[in-house]
């Protein structure tokens, strides 16, 4: 089945991400609900390979990470147990990733929740919209 998305798409001067998962370098993607059989730092772990993920999706569709001027929005999604209240600290590994590349234009508005269920069972998938320049 081939994907009825793209994963990056430019529009009115902003590059809009799609949902990335946490993947290892082997290309498997990281599985478990946080909460439960992932416990916070590997899901911290995860968060980070998210935005990783997301980079690496804007360098390829842009050719540079040069023409972002800076960092918008980020919407973070938990695949967590019942109860898991660490939705804010798992995400915030990627707020932090991108303020360490990008300086003061990393910073940005964002949302962190909890839900049921992630594709492939993954324990985080994180977007992006950022402001080209």
């Amino acid at each position: 089945m081939s994907a009825k998305f793209k994963p990056c798409v430019t529009s009115l001067g902003h590059l809009f991400v799609s949902g990335q998962l946490p993947v290892r370098e082997d290309g498997s993607v990281m599985e478990g609900v946080v909460g439960g059989d992932v416990d916070m730092s590997i899901a911290k772990e995860a968060a980070r390979r998210c935005a990783i993920a997301i980079l690496a999706e804007a360098q390829s569709h842009l050719g540079s990470l040069d023409r972002i001027k800076r960092c918008v929005w980020v919407e973070g999604m938990v695949n967590a147990c019942t109860g898991f209240r660490g939705h804010p600290a798992v995400i915030n590994e990627v707020s932090q990733l991108f303020l360490d590349v990008f300086g003061d234009a990393g910073q940005h508005a964002r949302v962190a929740f909890g839900v049921g269920g992630l594709p492939f069972n993954a324990p985080v998938e994180v977007q992006a919209l950022f402001e080209l320049q």
